[in-house]
């Protein structure tokens, strides 16, 4: 038995592009204008904040602010200054500055955006127009640094990190299903390679010993759970199996150890793995589901539905473990109540649909 769950994109829904105004159906943006502007810069793709004010507006409104982000090689404190901020992306777009100043700068804006060095697979954020114009035109100048080859290692190894962090945020935004699914999955796949290629230069960088192993750790993890995100499970391997070895008590490590396991249909391991995470923190509704999985794959379907109801109790509105519970208890001859569960997912889904394109509109 099999029930599809329809997205509000795929009803024929008659809109006109947001950009141009041409007529289409069932997306927000017509494909050329949503090339134009993925061209320009994928971080246009971000949802940006609707209220608020953005990382620039504040540093003008308090005029100097302290930021703690230590341990740095310059201390624990970092002075920013809001106009101060903004002349420095000025004369770094303009030429006037090297790569040391452009990175330093990048680094400074996203701490205050607090974006995090290390990413997990729910890690999403919003920015403000302004915030993504800044940060691409200092992506753009760095990018430009590299292709001159004037980028030296020394120093540069954090801004790499989160510089793929913020291709990762953008593969991550729903504003990617603008021009449709199959653009947005191939949109979303070029964000997360090129997180990955950002990751993989952090690792090839020269550093201070005592900084190397800290930044060396996490884009190793960053890089592991992307490639986890692609579908590239036995790639990720040997990185989630070197992390553990320093990390044992990570439950996301151990998760994602499962998943491998669960993907190469070792689902005895996967079980023990999602075990192993559950132990370290059981209030994790995702690894209650992936444990669902690999039990529903052994048949033990009545385990498995225990797990699909506590992480519905962790988590009431994921759709994926309510349409996982209704494929078990459609097994179990319940279909009365699996099909409560699949009218639930639909509903929940409807809605985040339509709040994302009242969302869009206003924007």
């Amino acid at each position: 038995m099999f029930f599809k769950i329809t997205s509000a994109f795929t009803c024929g829904v008659e809109l006109e592009c947001l950009r141009c105004g041409r007529e289409i159906v069932d997306s927000l943006l017509c494909i050329k204008c949503a090339d134009e502007l993925f061209d320009d810069s994928p971080l246009w793709f971000c949802p940006s904040m609707l209220i608020g004010d953005n990382a620039i507006t504040l540093l003008r409104k308090n005029a100097n602010i302290l930021l703690l982000i230590g341990p740095t090689a310059d201390g624990n404190t970092i002075h920013l200054d809001g106009m101060k901020v903004e002349e420095q992306v000025n004369k770094i777009v303009a030429g006037e500055e090297d790569y040391k100043k452009a990175a330093s700068l990048f680094n400074r804006i996203m701490i205050h955006l607090g974006v995090p060095l290390e990413m997990n697979d729910e890690t999403n954020m919003k920015f403000s127009n302004d915030d993504i114009e800044q940060l691409t035109s200092i992506i753009k100048k760095i990018e430009e640094f590299e292709e001159k080859e004037e980028m030296e290692d020394m120093g540069c190894i954090s801004t790499y990190i989160r510089i793929g962090n913020l291709f990762w945020i953008a593969g991550m935004n729903n504003i990617l299903d603008a021009a449709g699914e199959s653009w947005a999955e191939n949109k979303k796949k070029y964000c997360f390679e090129k997180a990955l290629k950002y990751y993989d230069r952090s690792l090839h960088m020269k550093e201070r010993e005592a900084e190397k192993e800290k930044y060396h750790q996490i884009a190793l993890k960053n890089k592991a759970l992307l490639l986890q995100m692609l579908g590239r499970y036995k790639d990720s391997s040997p990185y989630i199996n070197q992390l553990l070895k320093t990390h044992p008590k990570d439950h996301l490590l151990w998760n994602c150890k499962g998943l491998i396991f669960y993907h190469s249909r070792e689902y005895d391991n996967a079980v023990k793995c999602y075990d192993r995470a559950l132990e370290i923190d059981d209030k994790k509704a995702k690894v209650w589901k992936n444990k669902a999985d690999a039990l529903v794959k052994n048949d033990d379907l009545k385990a498995a539905l225990k797990c699909y109801n506590t992480s519905l109790e962790l988590k009431s509105e994921y759709i994926d473990a309510l349409i996982a519970k209704g494929d078990v208890l459609a097994k179990l001859g319940d279909v009365d109540e699996a099909i409560q569960c699949y009218d639930a997912a639909e509903a929940i889904r409807m809605d985040l649909k339509k709040k994302n394109i009242k969302s869009k509109k206003r924007g």
